[in-house]
Formats: structure tokens, sequence, C-alpha cells
């Protein structure tokens, strides 16, 4: 059964492998909308109200790149398999 088993988890890690990229992608976009909507929002903020600092505006800034990095190695795991033979 062994092998019929490793064939079955190799096509189970293809189609994650599939669906992770679409997930990836959304993710990244999303957080992207997110990240630059806060940054441009103090920007806006910062030219009627000086005390809206330059600093606040590179956090977000660097929470996107960092992101970024993180959604880039991101790929799917398998942690667990259960596996029930009845004779």
């Amino acid at each position: 059964k062994e092998a019929s088993i490793r064939r079955l988890l190799q096509i189970a890690e293809r189609l994650a492998a599939r669906q992770i990229e679409e997930v990836l992608a959304d993710t990244h976009r999303r957080s992207r909308e997110f990240f630059q909507h806060e940054a441009e929002r103090l920007r806006s903020l910062r030219r009627v109200n000086l005390n809206v600092r330059e600093e606040e505006i590179r956090y977000f800034e660097r929470c996107q790149q960092e992101l970024d990095t993180i959604i880039a190695a991101a790929g799917p795991r398998l942690d667990a398999a259960r596996v029930i033979i009845a004779a």
C-alpha cells in the first residue's frame, strides 16, 4: 500500500501547489491595497496636520516590504497525513 499512498500524496501536493499560487496572489494584492491605502491616507493627513510623522508613513511601507518577502517564501506544506487501511 505504500506505493499507492505515496502516489496519492504526490497528487495532493501538485493540487495544493496549483491552488496556493492563486491564494498567494490574492493575499499579495489585498495586502498591497491595505498598506498603500494606509500610507496614502497618512500622506494626505500630513498635508493638513504636521503632527503626522514621516516615520509613521514609512512604517506601513516597511510592513508591506516585509509581507512581500514572507508571501514570496510561502508555499504549501504537508504537516500530517492520516491513513486508515481496512483489511
